[in-house]
């Protein structure tokens, strides 16, 4: 919920304060997690540096070691000529920090000379995710695109997978 009057009139704390505590949740990941505790460590009598919470955009790029990047930032390590490999996985594995099967798949990839290029979405439904995973093989020219989203394709009619311009494994 985004009020509830009853637990705001039960806490000592502001109801401004409630709102920027219940964001951590609601925006959820493991930086946010640390930060809600950074920030409950505070209310507590600690010196902490308080950040607000972070949200996650509903699609991106995921480099296993720095995180969610940007295009600039991803673009920036392939070679011009790289033979790319995009890996559609679900958002929700960032956020529950449970990327390592992602990680071991494009060390693995990158062990047999390809680019991997993985990229999180929150759902196939949505008509500017399966945009976004369009653009992007548009923009790569893909050898193979690696789905982990089960038999999520998206769309009605011709699912994003018909769309990608590359063999979908």
């Amino acid at each position: 919920r985004d009020e509830d009057s009853a637990l705001d009139r039960l806490s000592t704390l502001p109801v401004e304060e409630l709102r920027a505590l219940i964001a951590y949740f609601r925006e959820s990941g493991p930086e946010n997690m640390a930060a809600l505790l950074d920030r409950l460590a505070h209310h507590a009598g600690y010196e902490r540096i308080v950040d607000a919470a972070t949200p996650l955009p509903r699609m991106g790029f995921y480099d296993p070691e720095r995180g969610a990047v940007t295009l600039e930032d991803f673009k920036a390590n392939i070679e011009p000529d790289a033979t790319t490999v995009p890996i559609l996985f679900y958002r929700s594995m960032l956020l529950a920090s449970d990327a390592a099967p992602i990680d071991a798949l494009c060390e693995s990839l990158a062990a047999h000379g390809l680019t991997p290029v993985p990229l999180y979405v929150s759902s196939l439904k949505d008509e500017a995710v399966c945009r976004f995973a369009e653009d992007v093989c548009a923009l790569l020219k893909p050898a193979v695109v690696i789905t982990t989203t089960a038999f999520a394709s998206g769309g009605e009619g011709q699912g994003l997978f018909d769309r990608l311009g590359a063999p979908v494994l």
